[in-house]
């Protein structure tokens, strides 16, 4: 039997207008994964209410009356697709027979809006977040919003690029918002909705900024340095050397998955975990990480962690089943800024030169299994790493580092020689 989505009329209320107004949407619900659609009508919590009424008044007949036949016209695209065409349904299918004006899939910052409630709906706010202020930025630069695909091409893009930097914005910023755009291509040109001769990335046409890769990675003598730090006790400072550590000795794992983190993880001296930013991929790209604990790490738990009350209680008290995915990642982010308040404070006793952050762990990780001689494939495996090239992109500082190395002693060896 052919699965069947249901249409419904959804307030947007997690983006207030003007006067306390909400974007009105429909909302189809399929396979468990949601879609939404604008309807150009903004409302206030009782107006929705009372135009979704049996008795709407007479201010909001004309509301009540064209809701209802939005909700009529989807419903109508369902019943085709499944019933009459006998059809797997599919959202490339009925935005294709959908006839609601408002909604124009050929520009681009419709599907933008889409993306972004997909990826809210899906509680990866942070993502969600970064698609926001990658349309936020074109529509700046255009001064309008309206955006068709057709516009969009390698020159386009080029020039776009130029007014990012001109504006002050890194590389680094520009390479993220065309990569999201890019995705927003993909998934229109997936759709059918763009033919593939408008696609202006790839070769031969516009190639996404790479900058040079910043040099996060401690040297061994630094490592060694912060490894051998003793803080005062029950201090930021030594809460921030211990996660700092931990994250170092777990394999570069983040903060996030550090949160994440359950007592059901635990295996005797093996923590196994999926990453959180692998989870809701593909399956093939799940791939568990397993991470030998020694003393120091479960001396950090046994520190900082929670009493193990369950097999699902988080072993760190910084986030809550209880909280939304929204108000854990804050906390998450939180941990992070604290973490590198105190983990510079350490820095700059110990006369570190070089910038550390909480980041800096996971880098400097993988770099020193460069300097152990592992191979690449092997780093990718600790990393987590799904591509082979996002490991490449954390050692490109140890290659930096390497042939300088080569180079003083190549030169030493000419001193020498004369």
């Amino acid at each position: 039997m052919i699965s069947k989505p249901t249409i419904g009329i959804w307030l947007d209320t997690r983006r207030s207008k003007k006067e306390n107004k909400y974007p009105v949407k429909i909302r189809i619900t399929h396979i468990r994964k949601r879609y939404y659609y604008p309807t150009n009508i903004d409302l206030s919590k009782l107006e929705f209410e009372t135009a979704l009424s049996s008795k709407p008044g007479a201010k909001l007949k004309e509301v009540h009356l064209k809701l209802n036949e939005l909700e009529r016209q989807a419903n109508k695209v369902v019943d085709i697709i499944v019933d009459e065409l006998q059809t797997e349904f599919s959202i490339a299918l009925f935005e294709k027979n959908l006839n609601i004006g408002s909604v124009d899939l050929k520009n681009v910052f419709n599907c933008f809006d889409r993306k972004i409630d997909q990826l809210r709906q899906a509680d990866q706010i942070n993502t969600a977040v970064g698609y926001g202020c990658a349309k936020k930025a074109i529509e700046t630069y255009l001064d309008r919003t309206e955006l068709f695909f057709s516009e969009i091409d390698k020159r386009f893009l080029q020039n776009y690029e130029n007014y990012m930097v001109k504006k002050g914005r890194s590389l680094t910023t520009v390479g993220i918002y065309m990569r999201y755009l890019r995705t927003i291509f993909n998934e229109a040109a997936d759709e059918k909705l763009i033919p593939l001769d408008l696609y202006p990335f790839g070769r031969n046409k516009y190639q996404i900024p790479q900058p040079a890769s910043r040099k996060r990675a401690l040297g061994e003598f630094d490592l060694s340095k912060i490894f051998r730090y003793q803080p005062e006790e029950n201090t930021w400072e030594e809460y921030a050397k211990d996660m700092w550590t931990f994250s170092l000795l777990c394999q570069g794992m983040n903060m996030m998955d550090i949160a994440n983190i359950r007592f059901k993880n635990i295996q005797d001296d093996k923590i196994i975990f999926i990453r959180e930013k692998t989870k809701r991929t593909k399956k093939s790209a799940q791939m568990p990480i397993v991470v030998y604990m020694d003393e120091v790490c479960k001396t950090i738990i046994q520190k900082w962690g929670n009493e193990p009350s369950s097999q699902n209680q988080f072993v760190f008290p910084i986030i809550s089943d209880e909280d939304s995915a929204s108000t854990n990642i804050k906390k998450v982010q939180q941990q992070i800024k604290m973490v590198n308040k105190y983990i510079r404070k350490i820095a700059i006793k110990l006369e570190i030169k070089q910038d550390v952050t909480f980041y800096a762990a996971r880098h400097s990780f993988a770099t020193t299994l460069k300097r152990q001689g592992r191979s690449i494939e092997e780093i990718q495996e600790f990393l987590g790493h799904a591509d082979k090239k996002t490991t490449e992109r954390y050692l490109a500082s140890f290659e930096d580092e390497h042939k300088r190395s080569i180079m003083k002693d190549f030169v030493r060896q000419l001193n020498g020689s004369s």
